[in-house]
């Protein structure tokens, strides 16, 4: 029988979550929620990681009761405790020549921004508003790469993603929206640079093996944001160097001259 792993959630973080397991567990199946549309959007970047069970009702995602990074939660409830676990994603080689096609016009100075989380279109998620933070703090951001002579790509979901749409173009970025979960994933693999909220495109682009440079708000025991939950550590990276600088919201500004992108592999 194989092992079996689920993602109960549905969401692209939840999702990535798992595949650090499939390093360690050959004939890993991941059972994601086959009656939830999105769930099924997402489900394709398993692709090529491990296999993957689409029916309704998975149980809660498997987590030993630990106190590290979530990931590590899952690997613990397998045997695997203190082993790295970075998300992965494995792309084919055409997806890869169709992203480098597919970006061409936008030049090779280019950096890729995520400003919306999936849950702010709803005035009641206050945990998404909450990790979200201020847009404008984005704005400036992207002002300034775009002012730097950088080519500023605004991806988001398609219009008709979520029950209301969450996306805002910003002035002077190119917007790009309602790609496939792969073909994103084949677009960061290209651009390699990111920055972002606390959303699922931060852990996609490092899944990918590209850096992120990631906005996020206080810890927050009452809203469920925990830094030590949420946040990669050394003990995930193990030996690999760490490819993520969490920025607070308060000091966005470092989002303009991040050292992540001129520290590993070069300047933009």
């Amino acid at each position: 029988m194989p092992t079996v792993a689920s993602v109960f959630g549905g969401n692209l973080c939840d999702t990535l979550w798992v595949t650090p397991l499939a390093r360690y567990v050959s004939d890993l199946t991941v059972w994601m929620r086959g009656d939830d549309v999105k769930a099924r959007a997402v489900a394709p970047i398993l692709d090529g990681v491990c296999s993957v069970l689409l029916e309704p009702n998975p149980p809660e995602t498997r987590k030993a009761p630990i106190h590290a990074h979530v990931t590590q939660q899952i690997l613990s409830a397998y045997g695997f405790n203190g082993k790295p676990s970075v998300p992965r994603v494995v792309l084919t080689f055409d997806e890869i020549q169709w992203a480098i096609e597919y970006l061409r016009p936008y030049g090779q100075k280019r950096v890729a921004l995520v400003a919306h989380c999936s849950g702010s279109g709803d005035p009641t998620n206050y945990r998404a508003h909450y990790v979200q933070g201020s847009v404008e703090d984005m704005v400036q951001i992207a002002k300034f790469w775009k002012g730097a002579g950088y080519t500023v790509l605004q991806f988001g979901p398609a219009q008709n993603y979520y029950t209301k749409d969450i996306f805002t173009p910003f002035e002077g970025c190119i917007q790009i929206r309602g790609l496939t979960v792969r073909q994103l994933a084949a677009c960061y693999y290209v651009i390699g640079k990111l920055i972002s909220v606390d959303t699922g495109d931060q852990w996609l682009m490092l899944a990918v093996g590209g850096r992120a440079a990631v906005l996020v708000p206080p810890h927050s025991d009452q809203l469920g944001y925990r830094h030590w939950d949420l946040h990669l550590n050394s003990i995930c990276w193990g030996d690999e160097r760490p490819r993520v600088d969490y920025i607070p919201q308060g000091d966005w500004w470092r989002g303009m001259n991040t050292k992540l992108f001129t520290d590993i592999g070069g300047a933009l």
